[in-house]
């Protein structure tokens, strides 16, 4: 990318920006997905065709979803949401059917190194991964 006019970003390493005349073109990669925008419609046209005589690759349209985050189109612009993550994340932790509530936990209730069940290596890691996502989730 840098040699097809690129800078990359020094905030995130997977952000290529080219700026010409007043005109903007964006590309992110993630491993082998690529989202490309911009003001430039000619030079996204560009890019797309330097991408496809580099690599095999596949125009997926408009984006509708990307890294748990959904992408909606509509007259009045674009909107974003992580509803489908947060459902998904529900159902992972066996949680669909929970309502919501101010507090999760009791507002008086006492925490007992003592009390309760450890949890196994198989459950560590379902773990691990829940607090993973809860903090991607946090992040974006």
């Amino acid at each position: 990318m840098l040699h097809f006019g690129f800078q990359q970003s020094h905030v995130d390493n997977s952000l290529f920006l080219c700026h010409r005349v007043g005109k903007m073109v964006a590309l992110i990669v993630y491993v082998d997905d690529i989202v490309l925008t911009g003001d430039d419609v000619d030079g996204i046209s560009k890019v797309k065709s330097f991408l496809n005589d580099q690599f095999e690759v596949t125009d997926l349209g408009h984006l509708c979803y990307f890294l748990g985050i959904e992408v909606a189109h509509s007259s009045r612009g674009i909107y974003i949401s992580q509803r489908k993550y947060i459902l998904d994340l529900l159902q992972q932790a066996g949680l669909a059917d929970s309502r919501p509530v101010d507090t999760p936990i009791e507002v008086s209730h006492r925490l007992a190194d003592t009390e309760g069940e450890l949890l196994s290596s198989t459950d560590a890691s379902q773990y691990q991964q829940l607090v993973g996502k809860l903090i991607y989730l946090s992040m974006t």
